[in-house]
C-alpha cells in the first residue's frame, strides 16, 4: 500500500476547526453553501472527513449576546448541513460510526467556551437539542465554569479552578453524552475535570509542555491523565504552541511521538486548529489577541493534512497505528461517549 493509498483510505478526524466563524459571517454577507465553496475542497485534498466543528466567540463576543450569537452559529452549521449533499452532521454514536466509513464529510457541534450558556445548564440541554456533542470549557480567558490558560498574565486575581457551574456542566455532559474538551482550560481547571468526569475525556487541540513550555500545553502527567480516562490529546500545528525556530510537519510529528510515548498510541488524535481564513472577519484588538496564529511550515491548511502521513512512516509508525492517530482514536472516544 502506498502512503497516498494509506492516506486516502484511512481519512483523517480533525478534532477542532473553527469554521463556523468564517461560516456565520459569510451567511450575514447574504453568502450561502459557505463550506461548500470555501472548506470542502482544501479538506478532500488533505483527506479531512470528520471534524468538530464549534461555536466560538471572540473576546468582544463573548461580552456581548454570547447566547444569540452562539444559537446563530447552531443555526448556520445546520444550514450549511442541510444545503450540501457531500456534508452530513453526527449526533449519535450510531451516526459517528457510518460517519466513520461514509465517503461523505462528517461534522460534529462542539463549542469552544461556556459563554453562550450563561451558568444555565437548561441552556446546555437546549444546545444539546441542537446537536452539541463537544463542550469545552473555556477559551483563553475566564468566564463562569472556569478560567483559561491565560496567553499573558492576568492582572487582577488568581486563576482557579471549575467553577460550581462548571461543575454541574462536566456532570451533565456525562448525563446528556457531551464529549468534555479541556484544551485550553488552565491546569486547576483540568484536574477538577478529572475528578468530576465520568468516562473518556479529550484535549482537541493541545500539545505537550514537556517540548515547547507554554500555558496551552499540557505537561506529561496531564496526557496520562487523559489516556488514563480512556481520551484522546488531539495534536495542534500552530507555531505558537510548538517547539523550535521554525515548526515544521516533522515538529508535529515530534509532539505526536512525545504524546504516545506518555499516553500511549491509542490516546492521541489530531486538532490541527487551522485560523488564519478567519482573521479577516476579527477587529485589529482580536487579531492583535490571537498571537501567532501562523501553522507549522507545510502543514498550514486542511490541504497539507496528506503531508503526516509519510512524516509519520518515516519516523517508524506502522500503518495501524497512523490508522489510530488520524482518525480511529477518536472515533472510538465519541462513539463511547455519545452512545
Amino acid at each position: 500500500m502506498t502512503t497516498h493509498t494509506l492516506h486516502k483510505e484511512v481519512g483523517v478526524f480533525d478534532a477542532h476547526a473553527d469554521l463556523l466563524y468564517t461560516v456565520v459571517r459569510e451567511h450575514e454577507l447574504g453568502n450561502e453553501r459557505v463550506i461548500e465553496d470555501r472548506f470542502l475542497p482544501g479538506m478532500r485534498a488533505g483527506g479531512i472527513d470528520m471534524r468538530v466543528a464549534p461555536i466560538y466567540l471572540d473576546a468582544g463576543q463573548a461580552r456581548e449576546s454570547a447566547t444569540r450569537l452562539g444559537l446563530r452559529m447552531a443555526e448556520s452549521f445546520h444550514r450549511e448541513i442541510e444545503q450540501t449533499a457531500e456534508l452530513e452532521s453526527a449526533r449519535t454514536a450510531k451516526e459517528v460510526e457510518s460517519g466513520a466509513e461514509s465517503d461523505e464529510v462528517t461534522l460534529i457541534l462542539g463549542m469552544e467556551g461556556a459563554e453562550p450558556l450563561k451558568g444555565d445548564l437548561a441552556v446546555l440541554d437546549t444546545f444539546y437539542r441542537l446537536g452539541l456533542r463537544v463542550l469545552g470549557l473555556t477559551h483563553s480567558r475566564r468566564n463562569m465554569a472556569a478560567d483559561g490558560a491565560f496567553f499573558e498574565p492576568i492582572r487582577t486575581g488568581e486563576p482557579g479552578g471549575l467553577s460550581a457551574f462548571g461543575v454541574d456542566a462536566v456532570e451533565r455532559c456525562a448525563e446528556q453524552g457531551i464529549v468534555v474538551d479541556v484544551s485550553h482550560l488552565n491546569e486547576p481547571g483540568f484536574w477538577d475535570v478529572i475528578e468530576f468526569a465520568e468516562g473518556p475525556i479529550i484535549a482537541s487541540h493541545s500539545n505537550c509542555r514537556e517540548l515547547r513550555d507554554h500555558p496551552r500545553n499540557l505537561r506529561d502527567e496531564q496526557l496520562h491523565a487523559i489516556a488514563e480516562s480512556g481520551g484522546v490529546v488531539g495534536i495542534n500545528a500552530l507555531q505558537a504552541f510548538l517547539h523550535g525556530d521554525d515548526p515544521g510537519v516533522e515538529t508535529v510529528v515530534d509532539q505526536l511521538e512525545h504524546a504516545v510515548d506518555v499516553a500511549g498510541v491509542d490516546h492521541v488524535g489530531v486538532g490541527f486548529d487551522f485560523y488564519e481564513y478567519n482573521l479577516e472577519y476579527m477587529s485589529p484588538a482580536e487579531r492583535a489577541y490571537m498571537i501567532n496564529v501562523s501553522a507549522a511550515d507545510g502543514l498550514g491548511e486542511d490541504g497539507d493534512v496528506g503531508n503526516l502521513t509519510p512524516a509519520l512512516l518515516k519516523r517508524g509508525f506502522d500503518p495501524d497505528d497512523v490508522r489510530k492517530l488520524l482518525k480511529w482514536n477518536l472515533v472510538r472516544v465519541f462513539q463511547q461517549v455519545l452512545d
